[in-house]
């Protein structure tokens, strides 16, 4: 069972992390892990590409989360311009854009924390060549910032090569 002491330590460790999650349990563990988040009182870029930023927050309103400490970046459901702290991407195959909204969001924010849920969606939906230059581009970006970044990752894509090759630009992959 992961503690919450785990995910303290592990922050404090690591400013790259992947948190491979099995397909059974994800909601419920990235649920968890927010909660966890939260308890740190820190500004948090939450990058969805798989679910609409109204559930994430759902989620983030029963774990007593102060929202006004996230900013979302939201590939899913196209609310444009529906609230101050959200920016619309129009789809998790606009990589580039992606890319654009992110650094914009840190540029105007300070961030502590991204979550970027989730590697297997990017990969779903875009060549894996692509995903890995991405990565490793927005990696290296990150760590000339005091920013933790957290990736999440179906534990049944470990597999895939284009994880094995993201796996070397992290500090660390674990098990959630």
């Amino acid at each position: 069972m992961f503690m919450p002491e785990d995910i303290k330590k592990i922050l404090n460790n690591n400013q790259v992390i992947v948190f491979s999650i099995s397909h059974s349990q994800y909601s419920e563990k990235i649920e968890k892990l927010c909660r966890e988040i939260c308890k740190l009182d820190c500004n948090v870029l939450y990058v969805t590409l798989n679910k609409p930023t109204t559930v994430i927050e759902s989620f983030l309103k029963n774990a007593k989360a102060d929202l006004n400490k996230f900013y979302f970046v939201d590939c899913v459901s196209k609310l444009l311009g529906a609230k101050k702290q959200v920016s619309v991407v129009s789809s998790p195959q606009a990589l580039t854009e992606l890319n654009i909204t992110i650094n914009k969001t840190l540029k105007k924010e300070k961030v502590d924390i991204i979550i970027f849920d989730s590697l297997s969606t990017l990969i779903a939906y875009n060549d894996s060549f692509m995903v890995v230059k991405f990565i490793h581009s927005f990696i290296s970006n990150i760590r000339q910032l005091p920013t933790k970044i957290l990736f999440t990752l179906l534990k049944e894509d470990e597999g895939n090569p284009a994880i094995k090759d993201v796996s070397m630009f992290v500090d660390k992959v674990t098990e959630l």
